[in-house]
């Protein structure tokens, strides 16, 4: 009876750690705007690979601007918790999958820094000009790692 307790006890641990997870992975969502401009769509994926099973494929209708949220990262993959029109028209995909970092973007604000690290005391490794758009090489909580005229830093798209 004690073991049965102690498996229980476990699996509440394990579901809840999955919830707060997923609660946090909400909380550090950024938007990200789809590059790809292929006719037929971006692919949406089960796995952060082209190996992965195509879950979804999002089209744009005319010059439309589709929008992702940005969840996680790995290696060249960037997951996704929904996609959305830039018109107000609403979502138009509402799950998670992974698309490649080379179809999205990014575009920094005014006056915008990019930090050696996540923290935001690190050194400054540079100043970029407001509307400067990157491509996605990582991601960590609302900060995302980009590459700039040759410097790789991370820029802060969230104030924590």
């Amino acid at each position: 009876m004690k073991k049965l307790l102690l498996f229980a006890l476990l699996i509440l641990t394990i579901g809840a750690e999955r919830e707060i997870f997923a609660q946090e992975e909400e909380n550090c969502a950024i938007s990200a705007t789809v590059t790809d401009r292929d006719p037929n769509g971006l692919n949406v994926r089960s796995k952060p690979s082209t190996s992965g099973k195509i879950i979804a494929t999002l089209k744009r209708g005319g010059d439309e601007t589709l929008m992702v949220y940005v969840v996680g990262y790995s290696n060249g993959w960037v997951k996704i918790g929904g996609a959305y029109k830039d018109d107000g028209q609403g979502t138009i995909f509402d799950g998670n999958g992974w698309v490649s970092a080379k179809m999205l973007a990014i575009t920094a604000g005014d006056n915008a820094e990019i930090y050696q690290k996540t923290d935001p005391a690190s050194k400054v490794v540079a100043k970029i000009p407001g509307g400067t758009t990157f491509q996605i090489a990582g991601f960590n909580c609302g900060d995302v790692k980009v590459v700039y005229k040759g410097k790789t830093g991370w820029l802060r798209t969230m104030i924590q």
